[in-house]
């Protein structure tokens, strides 16, 4: 079986499994042939047993063989009879509804719009969707409204006056917003009044959508099937809606005049206190006429504008559908372009410096302005948000950004509604020079020529304390224990799932503000699976913005998962980690998909700046220290195979760690080495994980292993090593329950694991509390209304000797 399922890795290049550890194989009796080579690492693989170290006779690898496959034939056909089981359970629960969705957002989420436009339903209630065998979005990489606007003809009202159904217009729509100037994330309503056309069999004819009646006189012009269009703009670029000419670099939202309704209905309901819809003189008498925009997105256009475009046909033989402009709302001017936002700190290779990323302008293919800055100086407690002059550093950064050129494939690659938008001037400043374990206070903008465009409120963070602990001279007794927080797998509520991201965001938040716990949290680790945006951009931002309250304040360290990187094509020239392959890394054995929409790493790899050394490889692999802990992050997406560039970093990274400075040892990955969740394509990678690094973590004696991929919870035994406890190997950790749809899988019988929790959204919140004792605690998350959030579900303290 192990065979089978590392069979496409071994084939294609022996030295991957040739010299596994405890395992005799004559590397010069086959190096004549790759495959051979192969096949006697497996076969003595197979041999040997663990623990014993002693080979089986024939008849015991007979029995055993025999055993295996009969324990997974039976495993299987359990498997298959849930399966089975949940399928027929789920066709049910649709017998009723005429909405379908597509397999591929069963487990990744629907991706929302720019306006997160929801989906109606198409039983009698005509309501929007709420569950997911009814998705509440519409999905973004699958519109139906997108691909119409594609294909159809645009006139404008000028135009269609001299058509004679013009002639029976006897009032015309209006588009008003409440607003003429808008900034992201403000909230925008936008009205609008019906108008009326004279019942005759011209207009009849042409709008079939109308609901005329031979006994009405007067209809109203606007109808649930009228389009709602926004066009985003700079001041060179106003939009000439008559023809196909680059419209998707123009038209950023398409929505009908219902999912209008039905989209500002969810957010009234959802979103809105009294207090707001007070503000913004919203009623629900107001629904009939009125979209609610709670935030505006992070378009990055001078000027945007809506559209009334009603649907057409001017002759019999049209072949193409006419949008007709009915009304256009006045222009509105974004005023936030050049204000600093998704603003993120980050631990450099040296503990004096503190690294900061934000954004800002309008990046993609528009050329950047200016030079980014940071101005940090010393926190003085009674002058903490002004400090004095004389104490403030500047220092310049370097600024990049990416167009969908840059991509690998769709949907990234792709200028059209939906997908690819610019992601804004990305901007990389290192603070310099700091004194250890201080509170500074910083704030970012960029400058160009002698003034700066916008500054940032100003922020606060704590610099990294003296990285080492002198263990030969015994002073534990002034080592401050520190927390960090770790998790994966979180995305936002605008990836279509629950709140379980946003959710964890603000009980993140919460430990900052020591609301929840007197321990002081330093950072903050993401370990893959990040905005979950899958090709449709504008999910960065979202994501960006969420989590801007705790990226600010502590460095937020990442690493890539399937959703950043897996790719099928496309990769050479763009890929961002140096893989000269179309498809990346795609043995045989994985299931390394498309599951990156397309992005490659290329979006990850430019938002975020890692710390660095001569042999690391951006976001992908690095390693860093913080006081007496030193942490490497690998990327279970790129191959980790014996000879390997990752292989041989890991190697080095982990030998040239002098255990008298940093007594613990942290290896992050996305897929997990161990994990008992019955979803065997994805455990044929944690097993191949296995031996290829496996050995490697047991030789140098790694403490603990944190993963995600799993959305669920589960802690192994400690010293696991070769699927036994006690060994003296790492205690894994799997902490895939920050916000992506929780996984429902059974978890398979083992002598491994310690603890399971599933259904559960939560963090890790690991306490380094000296050289040799570390206590974690897994903290559940829910809503604001679950009295079990915030309590703790799983906790454990390893110790080590010295």
């Amino acid at each position: 079986m192990l065979r089978y399922l590392l069979k496409g890795r071994s084939i294609k290049d022996r030295s991957k499994y040739q010299e596994l550890p405890s395992v005799d194989v004559d590397n010069d009796e086959h190096s004549a042939s790759r495959a051979d080579a192969d096949a006697s690492a497996m076969h003595a693989r197979k041999q040997w047993d663990y623990g014993t170290q002693k080979p089986h006779s024939r008849w015991q690898q007979f029995i055993s063989s025999f055993t295996t496959w009969f324990l997974l034939k039976c495993i299987a056909g359990v498997a298959v009879l849930i399966i089975s089981v949940q399928v027929a359970a789920h066709a049910k629960r649709r017998k009723n509804t005429s909405a379908t969705v597509p397999p591929q957002r069963i487990h990744h989420g629907t991706l929302p719009t720019l306006l997160n436009v929801v989906n109606v339903r198409k039983d009698s209630t005509r309501q929007y969707a709420t569950d997911d065998f009814e998705p509440l979005y519409v999905y973004s990489l699958d519109n139906p409204q997108y691909d119409r606007i594609q294909k159809a003809m645009f006139m404008h009202q000028v135009d269609w006056l001299l058509h004679e159904t013009a002639n029976n217009v006897t009032e015309w729509p209006e588009l008003s917003v409440d607003s003429t100037t808008i900034s992201f994330y403000e909230p925008l309503v936008l009205s609008w009044t019906a108008g009326a056309v004279k019942h005759s069999a011209s207009t009849r004819n042409v709008w079939s959508q109308l609901k005329t009646n031979k006994h009405d006189i007067r209809q109203p012009l606007v109808t649930d099937e009228t389009l709602i269009i926004l066009a985003c703009y700079d001041e060179h670029d106003e939009p000439n809606l008559e023809g196909m000419n680059d419209i998707a670099s123009r038209i950023v939202e398409v929505a009908t005049v219902e999912q209008a309704l039905q989209t500002s209905a969810h957010h009234i309901t959802q979103t809105c206190s009294a207090k707001t819809l007070a503000q913004y003189n919203i009623s629900q008498n107001d629904e009939a006429s009125s979209w609610f925009i709670p935030r505006f997105p992070a378009i990055r256009r001078n000027y945007c504008q809506f559209a009334l475009y009603q649907p057409m046909q001017v002759t019999a033989n049209d072949k193409m559908e006419t949008l007709v402009e009915l009304a256009r709302s006045p222009r509105l001017s974004i005023q936030s372009l050049h204000r600093p936002m998704a603003i993120h700190l980050a631990l450099s290779s040296n503990s004096l410096q503190m690294v900061v990323d934000f954004t800002t302008g309008k990046g993609g293919e528009s050329a950047c302005i200016g030079v980014p800055v940071v101005e940090y100086g010393l926190v003085e407690p009674a002058t903490s948000m002004q400090p004095p002059f004389s104490q403030r550093l500047r220092r310049l950064g370097t600024t990049s950004t990416y167009a969908a050129s840059d991509m690998c494939q769709a949907p990234a690659n792709q200028r059209e509604p939906g997908k690819f938008i610019a992601p804004g001037c990305l901007h990389s400043v290192t603070m310099e020079g700091l004194l250890p374990d201080t509170r500074y206070w910083y704030q970012v903008g960029v400058k160009d020529g002698e003034n700066v465009l916008e500054w940032s409120n100003v922020k606060e963070f704590t610099s990294a304390p003296v990285t080492g602990v002198d263990m030969d001279e015994d002073n534990d007794l002034d080592f401050q224990p520190f927390t960090f927080l770790a998790y994966g797998d979180q995305g936002c509520p605008s990836t279509g799932w629950t709140k379980g991201g946003e959710w964890i965001a603000r009980m993140v938040e919460a430990e900052l503000d020591h609301d929840v716990t007197s321990k002081t949290v330093r950072m903050v680790h993401h370990i893959g699976d990040l905005s979950y945006a899958e090709g449709a951009a504008h999910i960065w931002d979202e994501w960006q913005h969420m989590i801007e309250p705790i990226t600010s304040r502590v460095p937020y360290m990442v690493g890539v998962g399937n959703h950043e990187y897996d790719h099928t094509g496309g990769g050479i020239g763009k890929d961002p980690s140096g893989v000269n392959t179309p498809d990346g890394f795609r043995p045989d054995w994985g299931n390394f998909g498309t599951d990156s929409g397309g992005e490659c790493g290329v979006a990850t790899a430019k938002r975020f700046t890692m710390p660095q050394s001569d042999t690391s490889n951006g976001v992908f692999w690095y390693s860093y220290e913080f006081a007496n802990l030193h942490t490497i992050m690998i990327s279970s997406e790129h191959d980790l195979a014996k000879g390997s560039p990752q292989h041989t970093w890991l190697e080095n990274d982990l030998r040239l760690v002098d255990r008298t400075r940093t007594p613990w040892i942290i290896v992050e990955t996305h897929r997990p080495l161990y994990n008992p969740e019955t979803l065997w394509e994805q455990n044929n990678v944690g097993i191949a994980m296995r031996y290829e690094i496996e050995d490697l973590l047991y030789t140098y004696k790694v403490d603990l292993v944190l993963a995600g991929h799993y959305h669920s919870y589960f802690r192994s035994c400690n010293g696991l090593y070769r699927d036994e406890c006690n060994k003296g190997g790492p205690t894994y950790l799997t902490i895939g329950s920050a916000g992506a749809r929780l996984d429902e899988a059974w978890f398979y019988p083992n002598a491994w694991t310690a603890k399971s929790i599933q259904k559960q959204y939560g963090y890790g919140r690991i306490t380094i509390m000296n050289a040799t004792a570390v206590h974690f605690e897994f903290v559940k998350v829910g809503d604001y209304n679950d009295a079990t959030s915030g309590q703790i579900g799983d906790d454990f303290w390893l110790h080590r000797n010295r």
